[in-house]
């Protein structure tokens, strides 16, 4: 894919956080990524995530969106590319789409393998 990124605004970050399985909201909301961690840290942490983990699933409604370091992150694509290969002879199936600055259609070309 190819686009411009930007950084989700505070609905789209909170939206990208509603739509998190509650596995992964759980995590998210214990970590802080990219700190310095030891083997026990990291064991307590594995275990204080299965506990809560047990809580959420009985009866605790999933956390809020956590602190500041969650964020979402928006591609608006201008093309992307569709591969499907495994065919014999490498004969695939290989689509390029893109879109047209300010349309909101998508042109289709194929392409060769």
């Amino acid at each position: 894919m190819r686009g411009a990124a930007r950084r989700g605004t505070a609905d789209e970050t909170l939206a990208s956080w509603r739509a998190q399985p509650l596995g992964a909201r759980l995590g998210l909301a214990m970590l802080r990524q990219g700190e310095p961690s030891s083997e026990a840290a990291y064991e307590e942490l594995r275990a204080a995530f299965a506990e809560q983990r047990q809580l959420s699933v009985d009866a605790q409604p999933a956390p809020a969106c956590p602190h500041a370091g969650y964020s979402a992150f928006v591609l608006e694509p201008t093309s992307f590319e569709f591969y499907l290969g495994g065919h014999p002879g490498f004969l695939n199936d290989r689509f390029l789409f893109v879109r047209d600055d300010g349309a909101d259609a998508w042109r289709r070309m194929r392409l060769q393998a």
